[in-house]
Formats: C-alpha cells, structure tokens, sequence
C-alpha cells in the first residue's frame, strides 16, 4: 500500500499506526502533493521518478564501495593480526569515590539519592512530561524509487471528500502504454460530499470524464 497525505501531522501519524500495527513494509507513508504523488508512481512526464532511481543507484554504489573498503580493512586486519587484537582488560576495577558515595547515600530524610533526584525531577501535579517534538516526515521514504513505466496497481482510493474529486484529471497521461498495455488500468474510488440540492449525477460537477 502506498499512502499519501499532503498534511504533515496527519501523515506522521499514519506512520505512527503502521509502526503500532506492525505492518512494517506493507505500507509506505508519503507526504507530497496528491498530483504530484500519482505520477511519480506512474512515472509520468515531469515527475521526480528518474532523479529518485538515479539517487537510489547512487546510493547503492556507494553502499557497495563503503563493503568492499570494510573487507578490505578487514583481510589487512587479519594480515596483521596482533596489531589489531583489541587490547586486553586491565582488571582495574573502578572503586567509588568518597564524593560518589556520599552522593548515592540516603539524606536525612531516608530516601535514597536516585529517588530524591526523580522526586525532584517530577512536575508539579504529577503530570507525565511532554514528549519531544517528532521529527518531520520525509516527503519520500528514503531508498523509495518507482520502476521505470510506473508501478502496477490495482485500486486507487481517494479519502478526501471536500476536494478529492478534483484531484481526478491527474490521471489523464499519467499511465505510461507500453506497461499497462495488456492490463486493465486501476479502479479509482473516489469520495465527495453531495449538497441536499444536488443529485448524484450532479455531484461531480464537471469533474468526471473529464
């Protein structure tokens, strides 16, 4: 599954729900424009599909070199045997200090040192301290990069009932025909809203067949 959402907090938490549902690479989370997303997986004219596999390319040279430099320090390691050995422990024990014990030792009140410090480190109220910001969501998911012709899918289903339906003319020459030649192109479920004066023919208002 492919999942896109132009909203950054929403996207982030898509993301959170895969990691909780332990979904793994099932599902990939994208934070682009609606447009933009379709046709990089269609690999469509003007999208960012051949720079993300050319990165992806890069990447993996690079990958491939950072090994065989590692395999190569590793045999000249080997070579060289007891220059490399690690070094042999000591068997120095550290001893606390006077400072260190006292510090650990247990105030007038009784309470261990390690209890004084959460004490002290609790909010007022008890309340849990707020978690850090998350870090923002990439717009693509590192290493992510569409086959050459697009890829291969069966259903598209688009969520967003106030303006989803105007996303449809992204489809228009976004499919590439020599690789859906000999399939049927995805089926596409798209959700709006109908006003009470409107019919249901009515509802795409324009938009459909376009």
């Amino acid at each position: 599954v492919y999942a896109n959402d132009l909203n950054p907090r929403s996207a982030h938490y898509m993301a959170v729900n895969v990691r909780l549902n332990r979904l793994g690479s099932a599902v990939r989370v994208f934070n682009m424009d609606g447009r933009a997303f379709l046709r990089m997986l269609c690999d469509a004219p003007g999208s960012p599909a051949g720079e993300l596999r050319q990165q992806q390319l890069q990447q993996q040279q690079e990958q491939q070199q950072r090994q065989e430099q590692q395999q190569q320090q590793d045999k000249a390691c080997a070579a060289a045997a007891p220059k490399c050995a690690p070094p042999a422990p000591s068997g120095d024990v550290q001893q606390p200090t006077a400072a260190g014990a006292a510090a650990d030792g247990p105030d007038s009140s009784g309470r261990p040192a390690a209890k004084r410090q959460r004490t002290r480190e609790r909010p007022v109220g008890g309340a849990a301290p707020a978690a850090p910001p998350a870090a923002p969501l990439p717009p693509i998911p590192a290493g992510f990069a569409p086959p050459v012709g697009g890829l291969l899918f069966h259903h598209v289903v688009m969520n967003l009932p106030a303006s989803g339906i105007e996303f449809l003319d992204a489809f228009n020459g976004a499919f590439d025909p020599a690789t859906w030649a000999e399939r049927p192109l995805p089926m596409v479920h798209c959700y709006t809203f109908k006003r009470a004066a409107e019919t249901e023919a009515g509802a795409g208002g324009g938009w459909v067949g376009r």
